[in-house]
């Protein structure tokens, strides 16, 4: 998952779970796509903070992945 416009910045993790037999799909806001029950990983917070200053487009994309029973991972820098 992309909250932010994608930049190459996540390319490493994705890859490294690629790497170890998971199906990597990339999608960005809006996340109309994801399948119900699927489970999410957001890595854009690695890169800077998104929780703390989501728009009002990013809420209702979190919130829409919650109502459609997604299993959040979200990734943080340590």
């Amino acid at each position: 998952m992309h909250f932010s416009t994608p930049d190459g910045s996540t390319d490493a993790p994705r890859n490294a779970l690629t790497s170890h037999g998971w199906e990597i799909v990339d999608h960005a806001l809006p996340f109309g796509s994801v399948p119900e029950k699927s489970t999410v990983i957001v890595v854009d917070e690695t890169i800077s903070p998104v929780l703390t200053d989501l728009s009002d487009e990013q809420f209702a994309a979190l919130r829409d992945l919650i109502e459609r029973e997604c299993r959040l991972l979200w990734v943080t820098a340590g």
